[in-house]
């Protein structure tokens, strides 16, 4: 049964994906040891996957892509098939599992079946494991992959939180009100502008990752404090540590200008599952040239603001409905023209997620930390989200080599950006 077509920019991404830069997202699960045994993780695992309509389907490609693929169902899928495991090699530690994630988050997914998978991951050196969610960004985006880790866990009350029913896309505005945000979206997102960077490049085979975790109320205070948002706290941390790694690579320069994207999610809450990227997005000049983390936040605060106000993110999001109206082959054309020519125009990727507030559990392990795992696309080289989870916000990166040789030297360098501004 067909249950929908997939929208441009989910077909975009199916025609950039690489082998080199695949696109599907993911989530790291710490959870409380001992670990229980490993058929009974399957079973219930495969059993609430099951249940899931999301975790039931494929994308059908029509033929010779003549207009846009769409997502069917497939009663045939096993979901015991999409369960793998993997474990670290002794001591365990942080650094070893960082590595075995960036790794594992480099294996392009096989789009011709279901375009989600889970890694078991044992042997961490505290005696917790760990699990690995990931999903093709065709499937979910940031919102929607949080409730489908709340739908695969149960609260620590013992009560399963499913995802809820789908809704109603939400009404257009008038046709003069499309065509003004149009051409803002064309003047935002299309006009190359960007001087040469070290965070844009081809990208390689060797990428890595890393995170921290800090309490959310320091970052809510920090917020409250300079009457701004915790997204704004945490853009101006990564501004810190940016400016800390740019300057120890000599990159930093007085016409350096380092722009992030950061996505916007256009869903109607919890209850909206529509499979695919519901996102729009604004930009931010991140304040590298300010000396002070509490500058960096103040100038960040003042953009978003801005941004609002002149609805950049309304903008983006009409510009991209404006796909749906072209012809599968030739979007299929442009956004190849578009990935080679370089796009010039974003340094940067930076995704803020509100995640599950209640804790979440399997098998009866508590879930102790969910981080975030964002994948490298085009040109960018530097990627990073924040994801909250029962009052803990978790904070990772992921670089190319040919940003830093460790992601752990960025992840250290915006922590402390970031205890400039607890401190205050």
């Amino acid at each position: 049964m067909t249950v929908g077509r997939l929208s441009a920019f989910d077909a975009g991404l199916l025609a950039l994906e690489t082998d080199e830069a695949p696109l599907h997202i993911g989530a790291l699960l710490i959870l409380d040891g001992p670990a229980p045994d490993a058929d009974l993780v399957r079973a219930e695992l495969a059993h609430r996957a099951a249940a899931l309509r999301e975790c039931r389907q494929r994308v059908h490609r029509r033929p010779g892509d003549l207009r846009r693929p769409v997502w069917r169902d497939a009663p045939d899928v096993v979901p015991e098939a999409q369960l793998h495991a993997a474990s670290l090699e002794p001591p365990g530690d942080r650094a070893a599992l960082c590595r075995l994630v960036a790794q594992l988050m480099r294996v392009r997914l096989d789009t011709s079946g279901p375009l989600w998978q889970v890694w078991r991951i044992d042997g961490l050196e505290d005696g917790s494991w760990a699990l690995l969610v990931t999903a093709h960004h065709t499937l979910i985006d940031g919102v929607s992959g949080a409730g489908l880790l709340t739908a695969l866990l149960s609260s620590t009350d013992g009560n399963v939180r499913r995802v809820g029913s789908r809704v109603a896309p939400p009404a257009e505005p008038g046709l003069r009100e499309r065509v003004r945000r149009i051409r803002q979206g064309v003047r935002t997102v299309a006009v190359p502008d960007l001087p040469p960077s070290l965070l844009n490049g081809a990208l390689g085979r060797h990428r890595t990752w890393g995170w921290f975790t800090a309490d959310l109320a320091d970052l809510r205070r920090v917020a409250e404090r300079s009457d701004c948002t915790i997204n704004d706290v945490y853009l101006a941390a990564l501004s810190g540590g940016l400016r800390t790694v740019l300057g120890n690579r000599a990159a930093l320069g007085t016409e350096t200008r380092v722009r992030v994207l950061v996505p916007v999610s256009t869903r109607r809450g919890p209850s909206d599952i529509r499979p695919g990227t519901m996102n729009a997005a604004f930009f931010v000049e991140l304040p590298v040239h300010r000396r002070s983390a509490q500058e960096m936040l103040l100038d960040v605060a003042d953009q978003t603001s801005r941004a609002k106000t002149d609805g950049v993110a309304l903008a983006t999001e009409q510009l991209l409905r404006v796909g749906d109206l072209v012809p599968a082959p030739l979007l299929d054309r442009a956004a190849r023209a578009y990935a080679r020519r370089g796009q010039a125009r974003v340094n940067l990727v930076a995704s803020d997620v509100r995640g599950p507030r209640t804790p979440l559990s399997l098998c009866g392990r508590q879930v102790r930390e969910v981080v975030p795992c964002v994948p490298l696309a085009l040109d960018v080289r530097a990627t990073s989200a924040l994801m909250s989870y029962a009052g803990r916000a978790s904070l990772s990166v992921t670089v190319d080599s040919a940003v830093v040789p460790d992601a752990g030297l960025l992840v250290t360098a915006v922590a402390a950006s970031l205890g400039e501004l607890v401190q205050g």
